[in-house]
């Protein structure tokens, strides 16, 4: 379905635009977990190319290769990875030109030794914090119960281990997929906005992902609420936010042709009736959107 939009958007069949999806790569228990909560449904869920379940044993240059064959962009990890596993699984994507995302924590991988494993970007800032425990075997509930935390988002996250995470992150060019909107509906603001700081201070490249569903009647995407909390929580300037969702955002799906407005890019532009730098609420005033060099007028729409 999403190959078949992902076409139509290119041949601009359809006011949209482009489409760009990864391909799901977990152990056996985020198979097992999501089939109890009803989120996936069928025996086969975890072999469908889209959708696959890999261990040790796994050939991986296979899993890469379905993914690649229906017009997934990368592939992302979510749980249940060892590091060596992570690594592998980098290595195969780079050999057959898949980029690799993943959750920062993929238990019981930690996000440190996410990053050396050569993911292109990491998701959800306040996942972060699970880089100070020693071992994340267990997952979340197990390293909960050893550490006595009362909920989720409990982890204490003004930590040096956490400082030297970003520092490895900015060495590495590692790209974090913040997802603060996320965090704050989750009742985690504070420690998304200090976290955003860090990663500003550290020269982590941050990129405007939000990891949720755009509300019934909302009149513009949820990006908007990302790219507000950046700057009014998380330190950056108007125009440092807007370089995280153009400049940052290309380069985490792995594009070169766009981005930024100059000679030889696409003609994929966002027209506006107020400078944005001034206050970024002014990325609401729309005109139009160029995309292709074809501008669609909102008045259209």
């Amino acid at each position: 379905m999403l190959a078949y939009y992902r076409r139509a958007s290119i041949l601009d069949e359809l006011p949209a635009p482009e489409i760009f999806f990864s391909a799901t790569i977990a152990g056996p228990s985020y198979f097992q977990i999501a089939r109890e909560q009803n989120s996936i449904q069928g025996e086969s869920a975890e072999r469908a190319a889209w959708s696959q379940m890999v261990t040790d044993s796994t050939d991986l240059d296979g899993v890469i290769l379905r993914a690649k064959g229906i017009g997934a962009t990368g592939v992302k990890l979510y749980s249940d990875l060892e590091k060596e596993l992570i690594e592998r699984i980098v290595v195969a994507g780079r050999r057959h030109d898949l980029r690799v995302w993943s959750h920062i924590a993929v238990f019981p991988a930690k996000p440190s030794e996410i990053v050396r494993a050569g993911v292109e970007v990491v998701s959800h800032i306040h996942d972060v914090p699970w880089e100070q425990y020693q071992s994340l075997d267990g997952g979340v509930s197990e390293v909960m119960r050893r550490e006595g935390l009362e909920y989720y988002g409990a982890a204490p996250y003004e930590v040096q281990a956490i400082d030297l995470l970003f520092q490895e992150m900015a060495e590495a060019g590692t790209i974090l997929d913040a997802t603060s909107f996320l965090a704050s509906i989750n009742g985690m603001s504070d420690a998304a906005a200090y976290l955003l700081q860090r990663a500003r201070h550290f020269g982590v490249r941050v990129s405007t992902g939000t990891d949720w569903l755009t509300d019934v009647g909302e009149e513009l995407p949820n990006i908007h609420k990302e790219l507000t909390f950046m700057v009014e929580r998380g330190g950056y300037t108007p125009l440092e936010a807007i370089h995280s969702a153009t400049m940052v955002g290309a380069a985490a799906i792995g594009l070169s042709d766009r981005g930024e407005i100059a000679e030889g890019k696409r003609a994929d532009l966002l027209i506006l009736k107020e400078d944005p730098t001034e206050d970024i609420q002014n990325l609401r005033s729309i005109y139009g959107v160029y995309k292709n060099g074809y501008l669609y007028d909102r008045s259209d729409f």
